[in-house]
């Protein structure tokens, strides 16, 4: 444990030593973030086994929510990869455990990343159910408006596609400040 706290700014070690230490919820956490840096990094090998460990982890830890997020960080690295079938499954998992503990934010989440997924795999009919689905959640970020707004435009809508691009710059918040 004492190493654990050695490591603050190194959340792969730290997670190592926590789960070692018998800290499993903790240890999820630390997995997660260090997931999250890899794939800031674009390091998608790493982040992809970062975030499986996060996944076993909080399984283990039955903490939900970091498990869901986790689902969510490593099926977005799948897609960068080009793995979609995975990423969908992975997205589909988070959605339902969001939708297990009421975690709107989480579903909505899940319900974008599945709408990108489609999106990146070019399955329009997918892509729109999930855009227009993820858009009328509670806890949806603006970046499912920029979704609909690129699905828009690519099947020839354009006055939809910058109707939603309007709705995605409306929807910011002081947080997402350097994007406008």
């Amino acid at each position: 444990r004492r190493l654990a706290d050695v490591y603050l700014d190194r959340p792969e070690n730290r997670a190592w030593h926590l789960s070692k230490a018998g800290e499993v919820e903790a240890s999820a956490v630390a997995w997660l973030e260090a997931g999250r840096l890899a794939d800031r990094a674009f390091s998608n090998a790493d982040a992809e086994r970062l975030f499986s460990e996060a996944i076993e982890m909080a399984g283990t830890a039955e903490t939900v929510s970091v498990e869901a997020s986790a689902l969510i960080g490593r099926g977005t690295v799948r897609e960068e990869l080009g793995r979609y079938a995975e990423a969908s499954q992975d997205h589909v998992a988070a959605e339902r455990l969001g939708l297990s503990i009421g975690h709107s934010q989480l579903q909505a989440q899940a319900v974008e990343r599945q709408g990108w997924t489609a999106y990146y795999e070019r399955d329009v009919a997918v892509a729109i159910a999930r855009a227009e689905q993820a858009t009328s959640m509670s806890g949806v970020h603006p970046s499912a408006w920029v979704l609909l707004g690129r699905i828009r435009h690519w099947d020839g809508d354009f006055e939809s596609a910058s109707e939603a691009y309007k709705r995605a710059l409306s929807e910011l918040d002081d947080g997402d400040a350097e994007i406008r």
